[in-house]
C-alpha cells in the first residue's frame, strides 16, 4: 500500500487489479502504527464512508493521538493524511473497511436546516 505498510489481497480477489480505498488503506496504515482504537477517519474521508461524497478524493483523513506524517501510496497518486485528536474522545462507530476492521468512524450530524451537513461538525 504504502513504504513499509503492506495488505493481504482477498482471496475471492486475486488475479484482479483490486486496490483498498484510499480510505481503507489511510485507516489501515492508521490501526498498524497505533492500534484499532486510536484510528478514527474523518471530515470529507468521514463522509465519503456515510455515502454522502458519491466519488473517493485522493485524499484521505485519519485521526490519530500522536503525529505522523503523510503517507503517499504506492499504487496510485494519493495520499493518507494524520491529524492529531484525543481519539477517545470523537464521537465515532466503529467500521469495516475492504482490509478487515478499520478502526471508527466519526459520526455525521446534520445541522437544522433539511438534510444540509454542517461539515464543521465532522468531528
Amino acid at each position: 500500500m504504502a513504504t513499509g505498510f503492506f495488505a493481504a489481497v482477498p482471496d475471492d480477489r486475486v488475479g484482479t487489479e483490486w486496490m483498498p480505498g484510499v480510505e481503507a488503506a489511510a485507516v489501515g496504515v492508521a490501526v498498524a502504527a497505533y492500534g484499532r482504537d486510536d484510528a478514527v477517519v474523518m471530515g470529507v474521508s468521514a463522509a465519503r464512508l456515510h455515502g454522502v461524497v458519491p466519488r473517493a478524493l485522493a485524499n484521505a483523513v485519519v485521526a490519530v493521538p500522536t503525529r505522523h506524517d503523510p503517507i503517499r501510496l504506492a499504487d496510485r497518486q494519493a495520499v493518507g493524511r494524520f491529524v492529531v485528536r484525543y481519539t477517545a474522545r470523537l464521537d465515532a462507530e466503529p467500521i469495516d473497511t475492504e482490509l478487515g476492521f478499520g478502526g471508527f468512524l466519526c459520526q455525521i450530524v446534520k445541522s437544522g436546516v433539511g438534510s444540509k451537513l454542517d461539515f464543521d461538525k465532522l468531528c
